[in-house]
């Protein structure tokens, strides 16, 4: 009779596992290495993130409004200023003692516009507008 039991012993001590030539080419970096796949996308999410935070804008920026371009920004200031300077020489041009009516009337609306130009140069004077 065959004993096929130790023959298929012997068989599989024989036996070595396919060899692959390729074992490490699944790597696509060497050992300690960050693989390029990863570095990629490391890339990729740091410009998705940059992307992200310009089209965020300021957070410090109130819904519904942007900031002011600086040249705007500092021409606005311009006017204002001229405008003040304008003011200024026509309640200089106003007598000391307001005796009508019309004349203190006058006199109010200088002051009045002196203050509201005094404000929004206040507002124009910081570093950024919204």
């Amino acid at each position: 009779p065959i004993d096929f039991v130790s023959e298929n012993r012997a068989d599989a001590r024989r036996m070595r596992p396919p060899s692959t030539p390729h074992d490490d080419d699944h790597r696509s970096a060497a050992p300690g290495e960050i693989p390029l796949y990863l570095q990629e996308r490391k890339e990729q999410w740091a410009r998705e993130e940059e992307q992200r935070q310009r089209e965020a804008g300021d957070p410090n920026c109130p819904a519904g409004t942007s900031l002011m371009p600086e040249h705007e920004r500092l021409e606005t200031l311009r006017v204002l200023r001229e405008s003040e300077q304008e003011v200024r020489r026509q309640m200089a041009r106003l007598p000391l003692t307001c005796e009508t009516v019309s004349m203190r009337r006058r006199k109010q609306q200088v002051e009045a516009k002196l203050k509201e130009i005094e404000e929004a140069i206040d507002i124009f004077d910081k570093e950024k507008v919204y």
